[in-house]
C-alpha cells in the first residue's frame, strides 16, 4: 500500500518526474510477552455516512476476554498480515487506549510470506504471531493446514459478511478492499475515463505507456479482475485487451506514483485508500471505478493463530476490530471501507452500493492456480 508519509513528496515528484520509494515493512521483535498484571452474505456493503450508525457495542464478552488476558499476563498482540501497514496505527492506538496494558505489533506481509512464517512457527512450536489476516485466497491457505483456532467468534459475527470457503469458526471480515482505477489527468481527457471494461478496448488505450495493469499471476487485485472478466466476457475479450499492449507490473505500491509522474496514463486495478485519495488532491491524478461490474473487491479477514500465546487477548483483538466501534475507527481513522454493513463509509467516499463491485466465488477461489496458468499462457507466453 502506498505510504502516507510519501504523499507530499510524490506530489512534487509528479511534477519533477523523479522517483519515490515506499517504506519497508517492519519485522516482529518478539513473541507475545507476559508483562506484569495491571489493574484496570453476498458482499456486505457498508452503509453511507447518512445511514444508520453502528448499534451499541456488545462489551460484556470483550471485557471477559480482557480480564482473562490480564489474569494470564499475556498482553501482547503480534499481528501478521496484508494491509496492516502504518495506516492501521489508529486501530492499534484505539485498542491500546480502550484496553490499557496491551501491546500491539503489526507486521505487514504478502500472502506467501505470511504462510511461510506461520508454517515455520507451527513446525517449531515457537510462535511469534497470535493474529493473522489477509484476503480470501491467502487466508484459505492459512486455514486449510489448521493454523487458525476455532472459537465462538466475535459477539456480532452474525452482522459480518459471509466469507467464501470457511465454516465461520476461524476467521471474520474487517475491511473491504475496493479496486478501482488511478488515471493521469494530464494524459487522459475526462471523456476517455473508462466506465466499463469495453471502454478499455478504445483505440485511445492502445500502445505502450497507456495501460499499466497488475500482473494476474501475483494474486491480489489482478487475479480478481481477470478471473471475473474471463468468466463474464470470455477469452476473446482478454485477447483484445492483450492487443492494446498493456504493461504488467507486480510492484503495486509504486504504481500510483508512476501514474502521477506521467510514466503511464492509467493503473488498474488498485485498492482505493486514503493515500490514493490524498494523491488525487496533490497531483495530476483522478480516482475512478468501472461501473459495469468490472470493479472488484475482496474482504480482508482476520483470525486467531492456533496454539499461540495470548489466546484470550487475540480473541479480544479480533472482536474489537470487527465490532461496531472498531469498524467505525476503520472507516473514519484508517479510511478504508469497513466490512460491517451498518458502519459508515470513509468520510467523503462513495458508498459501495454505488460502485457495485464483484468478488470471486468460492469455486473461482478454489481454482485460483488454474486461472493464473490461463493468464500466464494468454499474456506472457
Amino acid at each position: 500500500m502506498f505510504r502516507t508519509s510519501s504523499l507530499k513528496a510524490i506530489a512534487i515528484l509528479a511534477v519533477a518526474a523523479s522517483a519515490c520509494s515506499p517504506a519497508a515493512a517492519p519485522a516482529p521483535t518478539s513473541a507475545p510477552s507476559k508483562p506484569a498484571q495491571t489493574a484496570a452474505n453476498p458482499v456486505a456493503a457498508p452503509a453511507s455516512a447518512t445511514q444508520a450508525q453502528p448499534k451499541a457495542e456488545p462489551t460484556s464478552k470483550l471485557d471477559e476476554y480482557y480480564q482473562r488476558a490480564k489474569a494470564s499476563g499475556e498482553m501482547k498482540i503480534v499481528h501478521y498480515g496484508g494491509g496492516v501497514g502504518p495506516e492501521y496505527e489508529p486501530m492499534a492506538a484505539a485498542f491500546r487506549q480502550k484496553y490499557p496494558g496491551t501491546e500491539v505489533e503489526m507486521v505487514s506481509l504478502r500472502g506467501p510470506e505470511l504462510i511461510q512464517r506461520l508454517t515455520a512457527e507451527s513446525s517449531s512450536g515457537k510462535y511469534i504471531a497470535n493474529v493473522a489476516s489477509a484476503g480470501a485466497t491467502t487466508m484459505l491457505g492459512v486455514e486449510q493446514p489448521g493454523f487458525l483456532a476455532e472459537w465462538e467468534g466475535p459477539p456480532n459475527k452474525s452482522d459480518l459478511p459471509e466469507l467464501p470457503l470457511t465454516a465461520g469458526k476461524t476467521r471474520w471480515g474487517y475491511s473491504e478492499g475496493v479496486y478501482g482505477l488511478v488515471i493521469n489527468t494530464n494524459l487522459v481527457p475526462a471523456e476517455k475515463f473508462p466506465k466499463s471494461r469495453q471502454d478499455l478496448l478504445d483505440p485511445f488505450w492502445k500502445g505502450k505507456g497507456k495501460l499499466l495493469i497488475e500482473d494476474p499471476r501475483a494474486g491480489g487485485p489482478g487475479i480478481e479482475f481477470f478471473t471475473i472478466t474471463y468468466d463474464e466476457l470470455g477469452p476473446d475479450y482478454l485477447e483484445k485487451l492483450k492487443a492494446q499492449e498493456p504493461t504488467f507490473v507486480r510492484e503495486r505500491d509504486a504504481a500510483p506514483a508512476q501514474i502521477a509522474r506521467g510514466e503511464y496514463a492509467m493503473f488498474m486495478p488498485v485498492s482505493i485508500t486514503k493515500e490514493i485519495f490524498d494523491l488525487e488532491k496533490n497531483g495530476p491524478v483522478k480516482v475512478s471505478w468501472l461501473q459495469d461490474g468490472g470493479s472488484t473487491n475482496v474482504t480482508t479477514n482476520v483470525g486467531v493463530v492456533k496454539d499461540a500465546p495470548g489466546q484470550d487477548l487475540a480473541k479480544l483483538y479480533v472482536s474489537y476490530w470487527t465490532s461496531p466501534e472498531g469498524q467505525q475507527v476503520i472507516a473514519e481513522k484508517v479510511q478504508v471501507y469497513p466490512a460491517l454493513r451498518t458502519a459508515p463509509a470513509p468520510p467523503g467516499w462513495p458508498s459501495i452500493n454505488d460502485i457495485k463491485p464483484q468478488r470471486r466465488t468460492s469455486d473461482q477461489i478454489n481454482r485460483n492456480n488454474e486461472y493464473a496458468e490461463k493468464f500466464d499462457q494468454m499474456f506472457f507466453k
